[in-house]
């Protein structure tokens, strides 16, 4: 549980009333009282005099106190109360008091910035400068100098404050590698960071002030919490590479300039700013205080998407994904459709060189080094499982040469080898750095760039978009079969020696459309399991490292809106309800945190028209079996469409 207790001053007048009476007589000025404190917290009260004491509130030798100020609340734990009470011991000790500089006044003034960063009244710590301000106080500075030693305001009244020379600061590297900025000395510097970042936190802070070294290392922990985009999808993006929140420490003895501009009068002071603009504040070492102040101005700046609140526990009980992705979240490879089950290895690889040995136009040395490098792959996919699969130095070449050879309907058997292939984490790597381009191009051949997906032979039209739904099992070929950046090189249709390229997001899009058009059934529901891996491959990559919502977002909108608009239509002229379940699976998952647009999108295509009409509508949902999954999650995609973004 959260300690916590109140903090006040009690103020005594050591003179019994004579100062207030005498005073004017005496130096020329009125004076309330000669002031002597102490502080009360957790039913104790400390003050100072020969050393530091301790008493039942109200029963010190100084009788009653004048006045009972109220100084706030602490939050810090009696223990650390103690402990820092009793690090003081060293710093007031008898031999240590001195009537101007070190005196009751001075602990009560340490002892109350440490528990709630709020200093006492200046009318008290103000006192012994007043007092030396007058004739009669400036003729008993030496007396007192005498007696105590000298005094830091013995040259006050006679020479203005000249500032400690503080030596040049390098301008303060703005990498972002740390969410946390130090060196900071000038306005601007500041202006700098407040300009670069949305949400920044400045910590006024002193290395002689206990407080603020209590809350260094909480202040450091919530920064670096809150600076990674984590948890629920946001409705308003976070630039790539940028934190969520940066931190800015600004030692208040150098930097003058800084701490003047913003009026700073105590330590640990916490600032709180919004596109350059000033947020909130507050003082004192309350590390719920700036937590929940972290947690507002991040609110504010970054909102949640409004289809957080959207319970679709279908979708999730469909696809046993969760709601949302975190930074902790493991690729969610386990929740897509992966085609993993096969015949016999050895089947395979002997189908695929009956069919090399068939075409007599292929020279029989090339045919002969094809099959070695065939046999040397089929050894190292007969081994134990856990064992790494290393990939022959020859395979990039040897598909190459039977992608050239071999006709479309028998070149089936090594587009199942390669999917079986790719599954293996040991693999990926090698097929990542040397095959992919082989790869991509047998998802453009025999998909998005035959004429009709109906005129490529099913086997092999099978096998590439189960391919293509095994690619996604990794999240780094995911990011490379979806780049737009990376492309295939091909051959226009007009002129052989001319050649285009075509991002590898472009055949993969083209892949998944085109075979959803397909009359055959098992390639629509293939297909349709290609396009449930790509969204949640989508949500994962959107939710858990920023995917796009910063730099090149247009073209991930671009994208969602070109593949939901193919789901859409498939949807409305599908008959097979395990199609029908994974295509709105799909599209659940792309609009549930996309942008307006895409959901806008939806709503033009009458998506919610298409969702009443299938299977009886909505109104007509059974307790069991498909039709009752496809109206319960038709009637969640309703709800959210019906959200406003």
């Amino acid at each position: 549980m959260d300690e916590s207790s109140p903090v006040e001053l009690y103020a005594y007048d050591l003179s019994q009333g004579m100062a207030k009476s005498l005073s004017v007589g005496l130096l020329g000025t009125h004076i309330d009282a000669i002031w002597h404190t102490s502080v009360i917290v957790y039913g104790v009260e400390y003050y100072y005099g020969q050393g530091i004491f301790s008493a039942v509130p109200g029963t010190t030798p100084h009788g009653t106190p004048i006045k009972k100020i109220d100084m706030g609340i602490t939050h810090l734990p009696k223990e650390v109360v103690e402990e820092y009470i009793n690090e003081l011991r060293s710093e007031y000790t008898a031999e240590k008091y001195h009537l101007l500089d070190n005196n009751c006044n001075n602990f009560s003034n340490d002892v109350c910035n440490f528990l709630v960063g709020k200093s006492i009244p200046s009318f008290i710590t103000g006192l012994p400068q007043e007092f030396l301000n007058t004739p009669f106080g400036e003729a008993m500075l030496p007396m007192i100098e005498n007696m105590f030693g000298k005094s830091r305001h013995s040259s006050s009244s006679s020479s203005s404050f000249q500032p400690h020379q503080i030596p040049p600061h390098e301008p303060p590297t703005t990498v972002q590698q740390s969410a946390i900025i130090t060196g900071i000395t000038t306005n601007a510097q500041l202006d700098n960071i407040l300009s670069s970042n949305r949400c920044v936190v400045v910590d006024f802070t002193s290395k002689t002030c206990g407080p603020c070294q209590y809350m260094d290392p909480e202040f450091k922990s919530v920064i670096e919490e809150k600076s990674e985009k984590s948890g629920a999808p946001l409705l308003t993006p976070v630039k790539k590479g940028t934190k969520m929140v940066v931190g800015v420490k600004v030692e208040t003895g150098v930097a003058f300039e800084i701490s003047s501009r913003y009026n700073v009068t105590a330590t640990p002071t916490f600032m709180f700013f919004l596109d350059g603009v000033k947020f909130s504040e507050f003082k004192g070492a309350d590390v719920r205080e700036l937590k929940s102040s972290v947690d507002l101005l991040l609110y504010t700046a970054y909102p949640p998407h409004p289809h957080t609140r959207v319970n679709m526990p279908t979708l999730n009980s469909l696809c046993a994904i969760p709601s949302t992705f975190t930074a902790n979240t493991p690729y969610p490879k386990s929740n897509m459709i992966l085609f993993s089950t096969s015949s016999s290895i050895d089947q395979i690889f002997e189908k695929l060189k009956q069919f090399i040995g068939e075409v007599e136009a292929w020279d029989k040395n090339d045919k002969d080094r094809v099959i070695g490098v065939l046999d040397e792959l089929r050894g190292q996919m007969r081994k134990q499982k856990g064992v790494s699969v290393q990939v022959p130095s020859g395979l990039n070449d040897a598909i190459d040469a039977i992608l050239i050879h071999l006709s479309e309907k028998n070149v089936f058997p090594l587009i199942d080898i390669l999917r079986i292939l790719i599954l293996e984490e040991s693999v990926q790597k090698q097929f990542a750095d040397t095959i992919f381009p082989k790869i991509m191009m047998v998802l453009h051949k025999f998909g998005g760039g035959a004429e009709s997906i109906d005129e490529v032979p099913k086997p092999t039209a099978l096998m590439t978009l189960r391919l293509a739904s095994n690619i996604l099992a990794s999240q780094h070929l995911a990011n490379i079969v979806l780049s737009e950046t990376l492309t295939l090189s091909i051959p226009t249709p007009t002129d052989a020696q001319t050649r285009i390229a075509i991002p590898y997001r472009a055949v993969s899009t083209a892949l998944v459309v085109e075979s959803l058009l397909s009359s055959e059934l098992n390639i629509r529901q293939t297909a349709a399991s290609f396009a449930l891996n790509m969204a949640i491959f989508d949500a994962f990559q959107r939710s858990s490292d920023d995917g796009g919502d910063g730099e090149g977002e247009d073209e991930w909108v671009e994208w969602r809106c070109e593949v939901v608009a193919a789901l859409i239509k498939a949807l409305q002229d599908e008959t097979g309800e395990e199609i029908e379940l994974r295509l709105m699976a799909s599209i659940s998952i792309l609009l549930r945190y996309s942008s307006s647009s895409v959901v806008q999108l939806a709503k033009v295509l009458e998506l919610s028209d298409i969702l009443k009409k299938k299977k009886g509508g909505v109104e007509s949902a059974t307790d069991t079996g498909k039709n009752s999954k496809i109206d319960k999650l038709a009637k969640e995609m309703i709800d959210l469409l019906n959200w406003e973004i």
